[in-house]
Parts: C-alpha cells; structure tokens; sequence
C-alpha cells in the first residue's frame, strides 16, 4: 500500500502530466496577438486604469462552475460588465475548455485550448476556430494567463 500511494505521488510530479485547472486562479496576463504580427498585454492596460482589477479571482470548481470573484473596491467599476462576470459553467476535453457565456446576447461561448504547468494556467483562444465571437480589432489569439492562488 505505501508503495502504491508512493507511486501514485510520484506520477503526480512528472513532467507533461496534466495538472488539474481546479482552484483559485488570478489573471496575470491577457496578450492579444493581431494578424498583423502586433501584440498587445490587455492586462497591463486594464490594470493600470482600473487597479482593482488585479486582485480579480477565478474559481473553477470540481463540478464544472466557474466563479468570478471580484473585489468589494472594484464591483461598482466594474458594474456596467457584471454580466460577462457572473458565475458560469465549463467543460473540459482533452486540452479544450468551453465556456459557457453568462449572457450569450453579449458574448458567445468559447472555446480555448489549455495547459496548467506547476502554478501556471494558460488558456488561447484562437480567434479563427470562433466565428460568432466578436472581433473588431483583427485578432489572431487571446493568451489568458493566471498563476495558482
């Protein structure tokens, strides 16, 4: 038996084995890539113009519920958006995450392809492979990337 449980902690460490995406997540960076060749860090901007939104966490759940938690000193600022941020459900296969959008008049729901390293989550959604989701600026990808809270 503690060879077993050994083992099964053992397999757990190796590397390119996929970790869990569920937990507590924070949002470190958004690069939007135009076809262009140009890339842009959303994050950074947002966080510069809005603080508050650098202490936003994203729970997923082991049941497949994504909760966004928004700080009590960035609710009102962010009121005007409170529906892309209200609690939602996903679904995994393979490396693929959905999303189910909280409010599909405003944003469909999305697909990404992710990864979870050690304390790092990224999700790319590939703008190609999404023809309902909007996009006036001619992205290529969104790079969502979060570290483990």
């Amino acid at each position: 038996m503690k060879t077993m449980v050994l083992l099964v902690g053992l397999l757990g460490t190796l590397p390119g084995l996929s970790q869990s995406l569920v937990g507590t997540w924070k949002r470190t960076g958004t690069l939007i890539n135009y076809q262009s060749g140009k890339t842009d860090d959303v994050q950074a901007m947002m966080t510069k113009s809005m603080p508050c939104t650098a202490n936003i966490t994203y729970e997923f759940t082991g049941n497949g519920l994504l909760k966004t938690k928004i700080p009590a000193d960035c609710q009102q600022m962010m009121s005007a958006m409170a529906k892309l941020y209200a609690d939602t459900r996903y679904s995994t296969s393979g490396n693929q995450i959905t999303v189910v959008s909280p409010d599909p008049k405003l944003s469909p729901n999305s697909t990404y392809t992710y990864s979870v390293t050690g304390n790092t989550l990224i999700m790319t959604l590939t703008y190609a492979d999404q023809p309902k989701m909007p996009n006036p600026t001619k992205a290529k990808t969104m790079v969502l990337t979060y570290q483990r809270q």
